[in-house]
């Protein structure tokens, strides 16, 4: 059992990957997760911000590092 089932409100790591580019963010669920990833592709990719601004959640691939 890892130490992240002991403790639901410990914070995950995920992967989430959107076309050829990834990032890893640090947060308690996926939905959360792409909320964060979007923000650091942005900043990332400022001349792409708004296409990254208006990707729906659906294009998001998001995999818990941590289980």
């Amino acid at each position: 059992m890892a130490t992240a089932d002991l403790n639901p409100e410990m914070p995950h790591r995920f992967l989430v990957r959107v076309g050829h580019n990834q990032v890893t963010v640090v947060c308690q669920t996926a939905a959360e997760a792409i909320v964060f990833a979007k923000k650091q592709l942005r900043r990332d990719l400022p001349r792409l911000w708004d296409v990254i601004s208006s990707l729906s959640e659906s294009k998001f691939e998001v995999r818990d590092l941590d289980q």
